[in-house]
């Protein structure tokens, strides 16, 4: 879930100006752009440590799985901080594929585990 809500974030953060030049009240216009660019990396980083549980059952070299997308999660986030307007449409697309990814691997991990 929290993977999922980073789409709406990164949407929020790029209309942010929009949204509150008309009256719009979402959380990145009510908390601000640097407070909801935190939010994105907190929420990936809180995602991979909810499940180190699960991880620990698998086998060692399925944690590459949470690294990578640690790795990549950074990536849009520094890029996302730095960028405003239409310059983040990309980043939503690549939030959106970095959720799917993670659930593909896995999905793919405990298939192979099984």
């Amino acid at each position: 879930g929290l993977l999922a809500a980073n789409v709406l974030v990164v949407n929020n953060y790029r209309d942010a100006d929009d949204d509150r030049s008309v009256g719009k009240r979402t959380t990145v216009v009510i908390f601000g752009r640097k407070a909801m660019g935190w939010v994105y990396l907190a929420s990936g980083i809180t995602a991979m440590a909810i499940m180190v549980p699960v991880w620990m059952k698998l086998p060692v070299y399925t944690v590459t799985i949470p690294l990578f997308y640690l790795f990549i999660h950074i990536r849009v986030w520094r890029r996302m901080t730095n960028s405003q307007g239409s310059a983040i449409n990309p980043l939503l697309g690549k939030t959106a594929v970095n959720l799917l990814l993670f659930s593909l691997l896995l999905t793919t991990a405990f298939t192979l585990y099984k």
